[in-house]
């Protein structure tokens, strides 16, 4: 999709603990390394599979999911709307395990002490960040939709809290709190 001259992105921050993973100390969560995997092998695999049967949960969660939005789009920008078959054909397009590199529709990447790719969000649609430290302080996630950190802290630490949120970016229009 485009907005004006640049691509509009779309980004997922994964936060998964280092300390822990399936040969961890900590069983039963996965580490980086572990998370890139399995992030790869579901989004190739049961994802793509799941868009192929309109029988699926996926399938049919998405369906409700659109149902919902369309519902409550407002009616001037209806015609703006997507179609649903163009959706799920647009992600059967996006993570196809047949189609080859997808390095320009979605990248996965791992950022950590043992691994600082140099990359630019332009170079893809679809962003997949993967890190702990690095990413807890002073790193921008483009596009930012949505994160997933499995770890809880041990104390309630309210500069912690605020440097975390820096991965959202910074507003120019922001209220003073």
């Amino acid at each position: 999709r485009e907005s004006g001259h640049k691509k509009c992105l779309f980004t997922m921050m994964l936060h998964p603990s280092e300390l822990t993973g399936k040969k961890g100390p900590v069983k039963g969560k996965l580490n980086h390394q572990e998370t890139e995997q399995e992030l790869s092998k579901f989004l190739n695999q049961y994802l793509y599979a799941d868009l192929n049967s309109k029988n699926s949960d996926t399938y049919k969660n998405l369906k409700e999911i659109y149902k919902n939005k369309r519902l409550h789009c407002d009616k001037k920008h209806l015609r703006y709307f997507p179609k649903f078959d163009f959706i799920i054909d647009r992600l059967k397009k996006i993570f196809n395990p047949n189609a080859g590199s997808h390095g320009s529709i979605y990248t996965i990447a791992v950022i950590n002490e043992n691994n600082n790719p140099k990359f630019k969000f332009k170079n893809s649609e679809l962003f997949f960040v993967i890190g702990g430290a690095k990413l807890n302080r002073g790193f921008v996630v483009d596009g930012l939709l949505t994160t997933w950190m499995p770890i809880a802290p041990v104390t309630a630490v309210l500069d912690t809290m605020q440097q975390r949120a820096r991965f959202l970016g910074y507003k120019t229009d922001y209220l003073d709190l």
